[in-house]
């Protein structure tokens, strides 16, 4: 699975390193650490009719077949940025909002969400972004294969809120190979969804937690 993609050169010990772009956007340093510390980091997002005002500002424009979709301004001082124009049966999904479905079904499944590790990294306006939760250490979501080398369990989320990327989450046992977002392992579960109406985000938990009652299986 190829995808955020990176300008850096495949020296990496180079001191200087060009900024890693995903569908030409720069993305943002990574932010790694207890979910809620990544999530506070994280942008919200907002739609409204596509709309602008007339040129005297008496009247204002207003597209009935598009929405825009803004970036929430999360500080005062800030305003609100427009990151997308979409149709009126796009489906927009926060990424809080596929994160934290993912919360819950660890933590219906009996897993300490503090202890979940969790990497997120997004574009510049946070319009694409991805995260990966790595499951506790221990037993039933860890296989040791060697003294230095464990292979953990974890689940990949990529998606957009500007239509520009499917919602695509990866559940198994994976790695996470190279800056150019190669995945490889064996996957208990895979959703790939187009932003529509019709997409169900409960549909997400409970592929996610039919993944989760088979790892022991494995």
């Amino acid at each position: 699975m190829s995808d955020p993609q990176s300008t850096e050169p495949p020296n990496q010990n180079t001191a200087v390193r060009r900024r890693r772009h995903w569908l030409g956007l720069p993305i943002c340093e990574a932010v790694e650490g207890p979910v809620n510390d990544v999530l506070r980091a994280l942008p919200h997002f907002g739609r409204q009719p596509f709309a602008m005002p007339s040129p005297n500002g008496d009247e204002v424009g207003v597209n009935p077949f598009l929405d825009m979709v803004y970036k929430v301004a999360s500080r005062q001082g800030e305003t609100s940025i427009p990151v997308g124009v979409v149709s009126k049966n796009y489906r927009l999904v926060d990424h809080h909002h596929v994160v934290r479905t993912v919360l819950d079904v660890l933590a219906n499944n009996g897993i300490n969400v503090a202890e979940v590790q969790v990497r997120g990294e997004w574009t510049v306006n946070g319009e694409r972004a991805r995260f990966s939760l790595i499951f506790p250490q221990g037993e039933r979501f860890g296989i040791q294969l060697s003294t230095t080398d464990e292979l953990r369990f974890r689940v990949e989320i990529f998606n957009s809120v500007d239509g520009s990327y499917r919602l695509v989450v990866v559940a198994g046992w994976l790695r996470f190979v190279c800056s150019n977002g190669l995945i490889l392992g064996t996957t208990l579960m895979h959703l790939r969804e187009q932003h529509r109406q019709q997409l169900q985000v409960e549909e997400l938990a409970n592929l996610l937690g039919q993944a989760i009652d088979s790892v022991g299986e494995d």
